[in-house]
């Protein structure tokens, strides 16, 4: 009897240790966006400190480049829970000099307003069986 109750209490160990893990996506933003100056640096020092951006954006011919880190957990097959998240944005004047760089972060999407329009994507309806058994032969890069 002792001895099945330690064989489930490691099983349940070696299970746990594994269905949990913690995603890192997107540029990780460790002390090189401090580099950048407003008003100082230009797209190449950017691009030399921090490569391409995630993003680049167009609204009125203005360019907007966004950099963007997410940190997400992911438990078996629930909901992912995102830990955190940054974005940085930053908009050039005529001369590619550094106009703005605004951070925001996880807690900032809530003041941010969504834009009322947008385009429908038709949904492809999948059965059962193709939700089901869709990922097998499915290989990511971990």
């Amino acid at each position: 009897m002792i001895i099945r109750k330690i064989i489930v209490i490691i099983l349940i160990f070696f299970l746990t240790s594994c269905l949990s893990r913690v995603e890192n996506k997107g540029y990780s933003f460790y002390l090189t966006d401090y580099k950048i100056k407003r008003g100082l640096s230009g797209k190449d020092e950017i691009i030399k400190n921090m490569g391409s951006p995630t993003l680049i954006s167009y609204i009125d011919n203005e360019a907007f480049w966004i950099y963007f880190e997410e940190e997400v957990r992911k438990l078996l097959f629930f909901k992912p829970k995102i830990l955190s998240r940054k974005i940085l944005l930053v908009t050039f004047d005529e001369n590619n000099i550094v106009k703005t760089l605004d951070h925001y972060e996880l807690d900032d999407e809530n003041n941010i307003k969504f834009n009322e329009k947008h385009t429908k994507v038709r949904k492809i309806k999948r059965g059962f069986f193709a939700d089901l058994f869709g990922n097998i032969g499915q290989v990511s890069a971990q």
